[in-house]
């Protein structure tokens, strides 16, 4: 296989959703996916609700096989809390250069460990990513849940979103994508522990468990749409990355 997905601990993740396909400046397609399973009972009594589950973004290189995590990039999510009366997240900036190990060697992806700060077992919550993250421009999004165990509960979720080729929220101070006060993107950032500014990269819209998202193209500003599990909605402002124009032209001569 071009790739086994295992965790820290090396112990396999399921992988049940979609997958996402693009391609980089250099042609080489990059594959994108999250681990985690939400099918059968099983999946939501523990050990499974203490399960850490990633999300991957790999390039791949036609035979070469990516022999695990030590050849992709490590990301993180290096925030979790309030903002603007909604809970959110930042996963890691982009510094540049670091797509690039220690050895000089491009990395062959990122991968980003649903778990929040401070990493504790008291975080592992069981979150996945169950759905198909969606291509927009240089951005991927996907939608997380986290199951409950109680019957009265449907869950939590998350709608997140980072870099296609990198994986993280962006540079430091760079405005972001969601905008969750409605103020425009501008002013959607987090200070994190290393008292860098970050850009917030995931939103819960309290709608429970989110499906997959739509992205409605607009104008200047797109808008994100997904679903509940109690049956309503949430939307989000989006910040318009798409690629927009001629992309290549083919010239006819009539001899």
């Amino acid at each position: 296989p071009l790739f086994s997905a295992t965790d820290a601990s090396n112990n396999p993740q399921p992988i049940t959703g979609g997958i996402a396909i693009a391609y980089d400046s250099t042609l080489k397609p990059w594959i994108y996916f999250g681990t985690g399973s939400y099918i059968t009972n099983a999946d939501v009594q523990l050990p499974n609700t203490k399960s850490i589950q990633t999300w991957y973004g790999i390039r791949d290189e036609g035979s070469t096989a990516i022999s695990g995590r030590s050849v992709l990039k490590q990301r993180s999510i290096a925030f979790a809390g309030e903002f603007a009366d909604k809970y959110v997240r930042a996963v890691d900036i982009q510094v540049p250069g670091d797509m690039t190990d220690a050895q000089g060697n491009d990395y062959k992806g990122w991968y980003l460990d649903l778990i929040n700060p401070p990493y504790g077992t008291d975080q592992q919550l069981g979150e996945r990513i169950v759905g198909t993250p969606v291509v927009r421009g240089e951005r991927i999004l996907v939608s997380s849940i986290t199951p409950s165990l109680d019957p009265c509960n449907e869950g939590r979720g998350f709608l997140n979103e980072v870099g296609l080729f990198t994986g993280a929220s962006g540079y430091e101070n760079e405005p972001g994508y969601l905008d969750v006060n409605g103020n425009g993107y501008g002013d959607d950032t987090v200070t994190l522990a290393n008292g860098k500014v970050a850009a917030i990269s995931s939103v819960d819209l309290n709608i429970f468990m989110p499906t997959d998202a739509i992205v409605l193209a607009g104008g200047s500003d797109d808008l994100i749409v997904v679903g509940g599990s109690q049956g309503g909605t949430g939307t989000s402002p989006y910040r318009n990355s798409r690629s927009v124009g001629r992309i290549s032209w083919h010239e006819m001569i009539n001899n």
